[in-house]
């Protein structure tokens, strides 16, 4: 683990560009594998707090400027900057993105070994406690039937004089209970299951959002998507950044 940590500490992030007229980058941290402790780095991970304070502070330092109000470019120079900056921005991106898929890839597999582990046993015992809940609700609508049952047949007993026999008839209502099951709440809910989805009001229905922005895709920048009723096309600015700029 501790060479893996020096190895890590060891692979510096992409160089940055030279400073332009608008911000200067931020100076890369130096750090010394030997003189690395525990503490040094980010619990559980070959990733020193110093490289991730680096990396925020060089962030800060673009998004300052980048992220103000006020920020436009007009000159020859600021282009240039901000070409500068969206290659720094994609190095550091693609750097990053491959650590942190470095430091998560053993963790995914200790998770899915936890989670195959558990995961079944775990479904298992929901899948009883589900079972037993519908036989205990099934049970009490029988008892809540039947105690009805005989609470109208104690009436008419005891309307036609027949003590004995309302009697019995309260006897068997009582010995059913009144309360449910310990510890255990039963009852029932209604839940929907679409059959024939064509049938289903319109007021009941979510717009296709992923089908109607494929369908704004078809339209090139230079023109205006066919109309959708209910729904508004807005042109946005997308960037690409290709290659590695030498600065």
């Amino acid at each position: 683990m501790a060479a893996r940590r020096r190895r890590a500490a060891e692979t510096p992030a992409p160089e940055a560009p030279a400073p332009q007229a608008i911000v200067v980058a931020a100076t890369p941290v130096a750090v010394e594998p030997a003189a690395l402790k525990p503490s040094d780095f980010v619990p559980g991970f070959a990733l020193t707090l110093a490289q991730l304070e680096a990396f925020d502070n060089e962030l800060k330092t673009y998004e300052a400027v980048v992220f103000s109000p006020t920020f436009a470019l007009q000159t020859a120079e600021q282009e240039e900057w901000a070409t500068n900056v969206a290659h720094r921005a994609q190095s550091l991106e693609k750097h990053w993105e491959a650590r942190r898929v470095a430091e998560v890839k053993p963790f995914n597999a200790v998770v899915k070994t936890v989670n195959n582990s558990f995961t079944p046993r775990i479904e298992r015992a929901e899948a009883l406690k589900k079972a037993c809940g519908v036989a205990l609700a099934v049970r009490a609508d029988a008892k809540e039937a039947i105690r009805h049952q005989e609470l109208e047949a104690a009436k008419e007993a005891y309307l036609a004089g027949d003590m004995n026999a309302a009697t019995q008839a309260l006897t068997t209502m009582n010995a059913l209970g009144g309360k449910g099951p310990e510890g255990v709440s039963v009852g029932k809910k209604w839940v929907a299951r679409i059959v024939h989805p064509d049938l289903v009001p319109r007021d009941w229905c979510v717009p296709d959002e992923k089908r109607i922005n494929a369908h704004a895709r078809l339209t090139n920048a230079g023109a205006t998507p066919p109309p959708i009723p209910g729904v508004v096309f807005e042109l946005e600015y997308k960037s690409t950044v290709r290659g590695t700029k030498e600065t």
